[in-house]
């Protein structure tokens, strides 16, 4: 059972409260090789805990390319929405950077240590 890290959203830690949760939330970001990707539905219950929702907006100011404002003016975008979107993912992917570049020293010793002893059930199982 070689752990190959999948090039995938890191999936948002549901709470910061719980030590089990932060063990899923990791173990999550990583993938068997021959694994199918997250569902969405699973990806979307995990973005909810990833910044404190009930915190106050902030008004603040950015700078946009003026025709790509204005288009997104004529198509009834939501700029605040689109933002807040886009900074979500955007951190999703830097902390799943961070975790795994942190990380990486640990998941190649598992990996070596795969690789020289093997699984403890390899000789019971069934399939």
């Amino acid at each position: 059972m070689r752990i190959v890290v999948k090039e995938i959203l890191m999936p948002k830690a549901p709470s910061r409260k719980s030590p089990a949760a932060a063990v899923v939330h990791h173990a999550a970001a990583l993938r068997h090789a021959d694994a199918d990707p997250l569902p969405p539905a699973v990806v979307a219950r995990q973005t909810l805990a990833a910044y404190d929702v009930s915190a106050p907006k902030r008004a603040t100011n950015v700078s946009v390319n003026g025709d790509l404002l204005d288009q997104a003016r004529k198509c009834g975008v939501n700029l605040s929405q689109a933002l807040e979107e886009a900074l979500k993912t955007r951190l999703a992917e830097e902390r799943r950077r961070k975790w795994l570049e942190d990380n990486r020293e640990a998941i190649e010793e598992y990996n070596r240590h795969f690789e020289k002893y093997g699984l403890w059930s390899d000789g019971i199982r069934m399939f």
